[in-house]
């Protein structure tokens, strides 16, 4: 299992815990700051690591142990950090896959928000009163931090619930950036680690306290049509995207879920998502949110 890394406010300081998710070891945390983690990213997951070193080791405490978990990326003051995906990006959703493909076609990308629209483990996700049918999406979210040339440079994965309205995008395709403005999770774990080739797992739906959905889900590169590769080496060929500073979470895309199954997720549902592969859990609650009427007069 790789190590991943998170973020923690303290008094005094802020600090970087490293651990290894589901073991018995003590997490170790780093006196690091935003900007000495930005500049540490500049080389990749290589500079990520080589800054956890033992002159910047903080004695281990309970204190920070108890301390709410973040995420440990922030983009530069004078950039964005964005957050994005693409769909129609597995193997089961593309039968037609053949090998070698040439040339190869795009994958389908969204954009979802910006990275302080993201939710924590533990939060409500809101989405609008009239949603017509919810899907959970448990997947593999690519970290990128842009150099001071603009240049992204890969910094781990982590991994999350892409929640969206899929009765809205089947009722019409073109109203999918609509369907993607429901609420999003992350973990706080940034994995220091290549893309995953397979992430396992369970999703568990509770609904008054009672199980109402459960099934198995599996994503990773193994289980993409393109490579992720071919699918951020195209979303970054665009300028606007490679801005000095900017951070990029981009999500790879999930297979079948509890809609495909049959399930309706309602409002006051309760999604856990058990990432077994991984040993980390994410657990929302869901939350249909009337809005009051606003007009352009």
């Amino acid at each position: 299992m790789p190590q991943a890394i998170f973020r923690i406010e303290t008094d005094t300081l802020p600090l970087i815990g490293l651990l290894t998710t589901g073991s018995d070891e003590p997490t170790r945390y780093f006196s690091v700051d935003d900007a000495q983690l930005r500049d540490a990213s500049s080389n990749g997951l290589n500079g990520i690591r080589a800054i956890l070193t033992a002159d910047r080791e903080v004695p281990h405490t309970a204190e920070y142990d108890a301390a709410p978990r973040l995420r440990p990326f922030h983009a530069a003051p004078s950039a964005d950090g964005l957050v994005s995906g693409f769909m129609r990006s597995h193997v089961s959703k593309m039968p037609e896959r053949t090998s070698p493909r040439e040339p190869v076609e795009p994958a389908r990308w969204f954009f979802k928000g910006i990275d302080r629209w993201l939710r924590e483990s533990g939060d409500a996700l809101h989405v609008p009163a009239d949603a017509i049918a919810l899907i959970e999406e448990p997947e593999v979210v690519l970290v990128f931090l842009s150099d001071e040339q603009g240049d992204p440079k890969y910094a781990g994965y982590t991994l999350g619930n892409d929640l969206c309205d899929i009765g809205l995008h089947l009722k019409d395709p073109a109203y999918n950036p609509y369907c993607k403005l429901c609420e999003t999770s992350l973990l706080p774990y940034v994995f220091l680690d290549t893309p995953p080739t397979s992430v396992t797992g369970t999703v568990t739906i509770t609904r008054n306290g009672q199980t109402s959905w459960k099934g198995d889900f599996s994503c990773g590169t193994d289980s993409l049509y393109y490579t992720a590769d071919e699918m951020v080496g195209h979303f970054f060929s665009y300028p606007i995207v490679r801005r000095p500073g900017a951070l990029n979470y981009v999500f790879l895309g999930a297979d079948s879920a509890s809609y495909h199954d049959g399930y309706r997720i309602a409002d006051g549902d309760d999604i856990s998502i058990d990432f077994a592969s991984h040993n980390v859990q994410l657990n929302n609650h869901i939350a249909f949110t009337p809005a009051s009427v606003v007009t352009a007069s």
